[in-house]
């Protein structure tokens, strides 16, 4: 008789970033990352993916911070230029920026 054994995937969130209209979900299944970048070069690294990414040359760096939990990963802060609004980038310790999965927000209107 043979055991079947359901594989289950790792596969943690590490970021949920939510806006007004959208939500960034930042999930990655890289637990054993070996580190190959510094945290100046982290830094970089989160500042190029979040221009290009957001689609902003003006977001400001604010703080880059390692994480241990659930797996190893950097996360950078910035800020949009003119407001207060809050963007994040993932960068894994080998360097490869985490693409977060982008919800749109149902909004339902209700007609007089």
């Amino acid at each position: 008789m043979q055991h079947w054994q359901a594989k289950v995937k790792f596969n943690p969130v590490l970021l949920r970033d939510k806006h007004t209209d959208t939500t960034c979900i930042f999930k990655s299944d890289n637990k054993d990352v070996a580190a190959r970048i510094s945290q100046r070069e982290a830094i970089l690294k989160a500042d190029e993916w979040a221009t290009g990414f957001y689609g902003d040359d003006l977001l400001r760096f604010v703080d880059c911070q390692f994480k241990s939990k659930p797996i190893r990963h950097r996360l950078g802060t910035f800020q949009e230029a003119e407001t207060v609004q809050g963007y994040y980038a993932v960068i894994l310790p080998d360097g490869r920026a985490v693409m977060p999965r982008v919800e749109l927000e149902a909004h339902l209107r209700i007609s007089p």
